[in-house]
């Protein structure tokens, strides 16, 4: 394993609802791919898709992770998401407490 790409990240993910988070969620967490997932049931969004101006309710999912599991977790929420495009995007954890970072370096699966 690559020391250099294991380090915590986070992910943020748009669901249409709840129920299609709790369902992507589950199967990052069986999967081993994420330590935690936390849904944020209700919240508003507003952009341009396909040339049309879109207000919508979604759930939002914070994914914890690793670095090295990013690629995956990208292909299983491509399978599992219901949109055309799903919103992934995932920034680097650089202030962390150091018993969280080491239970989920724990949690998630090793890669090698």
């Amino acid at each position: 394993m690559n020391s250099s790409m294991h380090y915590p990240i986070m992910i943020i993910i748009s669901c249409k609802n709840n129920k299609e988070a709790k369902k992507i969620g589950k199967s990052l967490i069986n999967n081993r791919l994420a330590a935690c997932v936390q849904i944020i049931k209700k919240i508003k969004s507003y952009f341009i898709f396909n040339e049309n101006f879109v207000s919508d309710s979604e759930a939002l999912m914070l994914v914890k992770t690793t670095h090295e599991h990013y690629e995956a977790i990208v292909k299983s929420v491509n399978q599992l998401h219901s949109y055309e495009i799903p919103e992934i995007i995932s920034f680097k954890m650089d202030n962390i407490n150091e018993a969280y970072v080491n239970w989920l370096f724990n949690q998630v699966e090793k890669i090698s």
